[in-house]
């Protein structure tokens, strides 16, 4: 009988060993994709003078994104998926906490001058290779479809480039902070709303080739 229990025990430890290194191994083969719409609830971000607001281009295109990567099979998981308020600490938090492969931050742009134009990429100021590879083909198949001015891929954060923002500096996957045109120019808010698709699809397909 004795003999019966040296031979289970290490049998049994093999099993539980053989899940816990299956299980990790999963975790870093299936890519997540966490994207964050930004902006929500009481921060509306910019806002147009007849009333558009920021946070719900931001909301429509991450649910229109997120519903191609979704039906190409890959895991998604949002910061907000309505008109709700929700902390810098709590986006990047989720990200960490669900521990994504890639985190993608949807915004979109405004300034004074109204002739401003274009789309941009921001990333951490130490510029890993990852996350400018992220930034960098996100903006190439946007470019495909055509959105104005390349800005290109910025490192830090506007006005302060030895600064970081928030989502950037505390994801702890490859992660980038995009800039979808200027609300503040009336061209740039006509491509958005008449190239809506074709820039979630270029958004996607980005994000895919950089996993």
């Amino acid at each position: 009988m004795k003999r019966k229990i040296i031979w289970i025990v290490p049998a049994v430890l093999i099993v539980i060993a053989g899940g816990v290194f299956g299980f990790v191994k999963l975790r870093h083969t299936e890519p997540l994709i966490c994207l964050d719409a930004g902006h929500g609830g009481k921060d509306t971000g910019a806002m147009t003078e007849d009333g558009r607001l920021e946070k719900d281009d931001n909301l429509a295109m991450t649910l229109a994104v997120g519903k191609i990567l979704e039906d190409k099979g890959y895991q998604v998981i949002y910061t907000r998926t309505d008109d709700s308020t929700v902390s810098l600490e709590e986006r990047y938090t989720l990200s960490n906490k669900k521990h994504a492969t890639v985190f993608v931050a949807i915004h979109r742009n405004s300034a004074e001058n109204e002739a401003a134009s274009g789309i941009e990429a921001w990333i951490k100021n130490t510029s890993p290779v990852p996350d400018r590879k992220l930034a960098t083909n996100i903006l190439k198949q946007l470019d495909r479809v055509g959105f104005g001015i390349d800005r290109g891929v910025c490192a830090g954060y506007r006005g302060d480039l030895t600064k970081n923002y928030a989502v950037n500096a505390h994801t702890k996957c490859k992660s980038c902070l995009l800039e979808l045109g200027f609300m503040s120019n009336k061209l740039d808010n006509e491509r958005f709303d008449q190239n809506f698709d074709a820039y979630a699809e270029a958004i996607a397909k980005g994000i895919i080739r950089s996993l």
